[in-house]
């Protein structure tokens, strides 16, 4: 026993000389600033420029040439910079942050210009590849006021230690049969994509109607869906259900004669009673189904085909489990369970408050046009608005989502209550409800969450820990897969991506 025990200090001092416990925080944080940033910030749709402002100029054009993040640094009350470290912050009550610039070209009538511009301060993950004790060796943090055993992995806000907890739940893009004894069995599936996300379900009514519901559609008939989603015949449909059951097969062929567009349109605008004219129902839509309904497979018309086809294997996965020929998903699993790091809610964060920052740019602007007061746009980006949102998300620990408790103190009771924080993961399960199941010791959980450190009471078994040395993959890992991703798509798995 005491030469095993040996064997493992050996095994775990040599591993933690190049890893630490909060290593998979770290890259994350790097991954959401080296790309999720740009996606985010990139991607915004240019094209949705106000009709107003094509009236008043004959050319309005915005061009994001990229987002860049600075140096960690604070700005004086005489307007000088200084040069920010996490001790500093402590001392001095402030928070331990860097500037996030974004690269602009715009084109408004005759007036041409490029300029850069400040549009938030983002808060510095300690040991990052941001921070200024990223790379430092041992005696240089102590020079700079740090323990250097500390593994870094939180955040200074206002001069306290804030740090972003691990937020565990039913993983996203993926179809789960919940139990089949329940009076109505459903096929649940969270579909995600940017800033659309979308709750997709699949159940069997009362009457024996297969119903699919998304968005503000509820209980739509399955089949009146795919044929609106596609030009699939019935012989195609039939084929990718590969279900012989005469009940389906007749619901099926309630919609065999409307294979026009605008057929299948009006019926989905009576069952809904959609108000406006034939063009205003359309577009709504249309709209319903590029961006709620599966937006993880796309958001353009393009991809509807594919969620047709998606949708068919999705109600036969459902049927075969009310059939008792597959079981029901074990939503307790870790295979079904995916764990959200501080960069990825750190990416959900930011999607909002940065769309809230061009709605605000958009008002300030025509605002200005109407006094006639415009003279450019780099006067009228309000910086504080998006730093006071991340700071105060921070400070106060509620999330864009609403969900309470995201960011916490950092406990210092002692060396290992701070480890234990910064390796803590938290269910969004109600602690005041029994749920006996989650809360049980799982045994995928073996080799990823510590079996035995749960406090009792109201959280035993919704408040865990990861194991010593789990490692969290996450989305950069899809790009060291290029082959096998290519291989996915050619056998139809593309949207299980």
């Amino acid at each position: 026993m005491n030469k095993n025990a040996s064997k493992n200090r050996i095994v775990l001092k040599s591993y933690f000389q190049d890893n630490s416990v909060v290593e998979s925080q770290i890259k994350s944080y790097n991954y959401f600033v080296r790309e999720g940033l740009q996606e985010i910030i990139m991607g915004f749709d240019k094209s949705n420029v106000p009709e107003y402002l094509h009236e008043v100029y004959d050319e309005v054009n915005l061009k994001i040439e990229g987002v860049e993040l600075g140096t960690p640094e604070h700005i004086e009350v005489d307007g000088s910079k200084t040069k920010l470290t996490p001790q500093i912050a402590r001392m001095r009550g402030i928070t331990y942050s860097a500037p996030l610039v974004l690269k602009l070209s715009t084109t408004i009538g005759s007036q041409n210009d490029t300029f850069e511009v400040q549009i938030a301060r983002l808060p510095i993950l300690l040991k990052s590849d941001y921070c200024v004790l990223h790379g430092k060796s041992f005696e240089e943090l102590i020079e700079v006021g740090e323990d250097p055993y500390e593994p870094g992995g939180y955040f200074i806000v206002n001069g306290t230690e804030k740090v972003v907890v691990l937020m565990e739940d039913l993983a996203l893009n993926k179809f789960f049969v919940e139990d089949i004894t329940a009076d109505e069995p459903i096929g649940k599936m969270f579909s995600e994509r940017g800033v659309y996300k979308s709750l997709q379900e699949i159940k069997l009514q009362k009457d024996g109607g297969y119903v699919y519901t998304f968005g503000n559609f509820k209980n739509i008939p399955i089949f009146l869906l795919i044929k609106a989603l596609s030009q699939m015949s019935d012989r195609d449909i039939v084929q990718l259900l590969n279900v012989t059951d005469s009940d389906v097969l007749f619901q099926l062929s309630e919609y065999s004669k409307f294979n026009e567009k605008d057929d299948l349109y009006e019926l989905i605008g009576k069952k809904f009673g959609l108000l406006g004219n034939m063009k205003e129902k359309d577009d709504r839509i249309n709209f319903y189904l590029d961006n709620f309904v599966l937006p993880h497979v796309g958001t353009v018309p393009e991809a509807r085909q594919k969620k047709a086809e998606l949708i068919c294997k999705l109600f036969r996965k459902y049927y075969l489990t009310l059939q008792g020929i597959n079981e029901i998903d074990d939503k307790d699993s870790s295979a079904n369970k995916r764990v959200k790091l501080v960069g990825q809610l750190f990416e959900q964060m930011f999607v909002g408050n940065f769309q809230e920052l061009i709605v605000d740019i958009l008002t300030n602007f025509q605002r200005m046009i109407k006094r006639n007061r415009f003279s450019s746009m780099r006067i009228i980006i309000r910086e504080q608005l998006l730093t006071q949102k991340i700071n105060s998300a921070l400070a106060v620990g509620t999330w864009s989502d609403g969900r309470k408790g995201v960011a916490q103190y950092l406990k210092r009771g002692n060396y290992f209550d701070m480890l234990s924080h910064v390796t803590r993961v938290v269910s969004p399960l109600s602690t005041s409800q029994e749920n006996f199941l989650a809360r049980e010791l799982h045994p995928t959980q073996y080799g990823r969450l510590c079996p035995v450190e749960t406090p009792e009471g109201h959280s035993i078994g919704l408040r865990k820990n990861l194991a010593i040395m789990t490692d969290v993959t996450f989305k950069q890992a899809l790009k060291e897969n290029e082959e096998l991703i290519e291989q996915m798509k050619q056998i139809g798995m593309e949207g299980l991506l």
